[in-house]
């Protein structure tokens, strides 16, 4: 006859192997495929990118979100502007963005997919030559009242182990709206941008992005003459 304590001990048993066997059913199998990622996010809204150059004759910038293709930045080479168009992954205009290639810091002009103006990007060659030969960059609106500044930590490499990090700020420069640090080493230029507070756009940050890779490969060019 069978105690108690044996018939206690029994269920013990088969209760820890029927939960084992249950846990084994619903564990993931090793070859299973891995989850999707949500790639439902729109450029426009998201509060971090990934820029990155793409190895192209034409010259390409593709951004990213959690890893997930959100737009392209695809330049077409005029006379005295490059002017870089801005589109979903699916072909949707998002913008555009024109450098002046004639003007002293590769001033530029950031348009909405309507064409309308919707920020000026100002070098200020005088302050980013007293910001120890950071970059320094206004983001004016439309009416000329600055938006946003854009300041480069010349010291980056020492304050955070990358060769290039800026810091756009609120024209009072007290507050920090975005930052943008470039991967490095990376075989093609890269660059994370990290919204902080949506002031101005993320086609507007792109385009200024875009603009310091210009300015930062034109001055290492000149500097290798």
């Amino acid at each position: 006859m069978i105690s108690a304590l044996q018939k206690t001990g029994i269920s013990f048993l088969i209760g820890s192997y029927l939960a084992g066997c249950a846990a084994v059913a619903s564990a993931p199998s090793a070859g299973s495929a891995p989850e999707a990622p949500d790639c439902s996010a729109s450029f426009d809204a998201a509060p971090a990118f990934t820029l990155k150059e793409r190895f192209s004759l034409v010259p390409t910038y593709d951004a990213t979100v959690d890893g997930c293709p959100a737009a392209v930045l695809t330049a077409e080479i005029f006379n005295l502007t490059a002017k870089y168009r801005l589109a979903d992954p699916s072909g949707e205009p998002l913008g555009s963005i024109e450098l002046d290639l004639l003007s002293l810091g590769y001033d530029a002009h950031v348009y909405g997919p309507d064409g309308t103006l919707e920020a000026v990007a100002d070098h200020k060659v005088m302050e980013s030559l007293g910001n120890w030969g950071g970059l320094y960059i206004e983001v004016k609106e439309p009416d000329g009242n600055v938006a946003a500044v854009v300041r480069q930590d010349a010291f980056s490499f020492f304050n955070s182990g990358t060769p290039r990090h800026f810091d756009v700020l609120s024209p009072d420069e007290k507050t920090v709206v975005a930052t943008v640090d470039y991967r490095w080493p990376t075989l093609l230029d890269t660059y994370d941008v990290k919204v902080t507070d949506q002031r101005i756009s993320n086609r507007s940050l792109a385009g200024l992005t875009v603009i310091l890779d210009h300015v930062l490969d034109a001055a290492e060019s000149d500097d290798d003459e």
